[in-house]
């Protein structure tokens, strides 16, 4: 055995990130709901999908919103506008 490990280790109280409320299929009908496809991504006949990284704070509010990968014609704008519209349940501690 390690010096620093322990025969009866005790069970650690992690935090609970936030989460979507209603999980992954909640999310996914949230962002099919809300996109509006935008009018010159129809006129170019531009398809394809946007890759966006967002923060969620400790209170479940989303931010530093930005395209990892995008495809343009307003797709990238739109996008980051959904995700901003988001709402994830806050972060718990043990309760708090």
């Amino acid at each position: 055995m390690k010096h620093n490990e322990s025969k009866n280790p005790k069970k650690k109280n992690f935090l609970k990130i936030p989460t979507f409320p209603g999980g992954k299929d909640a999310y996914l009908k949230f962002v099919k709901d809300n996109i509006v496809y935008p009018e010159q991504a129809i006129t170019d006949k531009i398809e394809g999908y946007v890759f966006v990284r967002y923060t969620v704070n400790n209170i479940g509010e989303i931010l530093d919103v930005e395209v990892t990968k995008g495809i343009g014609h307003g797709c990238d704008e739109e996008a980051i506008r959904v995700i901003r519209l988001m709402k994830y349940e806050p972060a718990r501690n043990r309760g708090v």
